[in-house]
């Protein structure tokens, strides 16, 4: 038995009228969300000073009602929040983890175009060893920083944290370097 309140449309495949305005609104949509927005637009310019009106003579109530909304939504956000940290404590840092070395190479790509396989083939290269001290990578708890020059990006090797930082306090010269050398060998004596 038919339901009286969608009659069955003959000329349109025996659809009824929800079938068919459900296919017409699919195959249409480009249309009817260009018409509403003709729509608004016109609604808009045409009711634009009564609208304006309308809040200047209904603004404290209207600011009223917006910060009593507020109030209650601030109330129910607090809780929801609160509930929402107790459910998924953890969650961030456990993801990091599980992320770390994903997060790494990406970084490692975008600041210096190294990818992990360069890295690795880098760490071959250089026995696992730090280029200026010569200690191996598994004496220390990190990975060995990629050394570049900061004026043209070149990636230069890779240095234990301790070289890298000498090289970034000395700001890359030689200069500064060789001063620095030259001062150690005349308090050895």
């Amino acid at each position: 038995m038919r339901d009286a309140r969608q009659p069955i449309i003959k000329e349109n495949n025996g659809m009824t009228r929800k079938e068919y305005n459900k296919k017409y609104r699919e195959t249409h949509r480009e249309e009817i969300r260009a018409y509403q927005e003709q729509y608004q637009k016109q609604y808009y310019k045409k009711h634009v000073e009564k609208i304006r009106k309308y809040y200047e003579e209904h603004r404290e109530e209207i600011q009223a009602r917006e910060k009593q909304y507020n109030v209650k939504r601030r109330d129910r956000k607090a809780e929801y929040d609160k509930e929402y940290r107790a459910e998924h404590r953890g969650d961030r840092e456990r993801y990091r983890e599980e992320h770390r070395a994903d997060q790494w190479a990406s970084q490692v790509k975008l600041r210096y175009g190294v990818s992990p396989e360069d890295y690795d083939q880098m760490l071959v290269e250089q026995d696992g060893c730090c280029a200026i001290c010569g200690r191996h990578q598994t004496k220390f708890k990190e990975r060995l920083c990629i050394d570049h020059n900061h004026e043209t990006g070149i990636v230069r090797g890779l240095l234990c944290r301790r070289c890298n930082l000498l090289l970034g306090h000395a700001h890359d010269s030689v200069t500064i370097l060789q001063l620095a050398i030259d001062y150690l060998k005349r308090m050895e004596r």
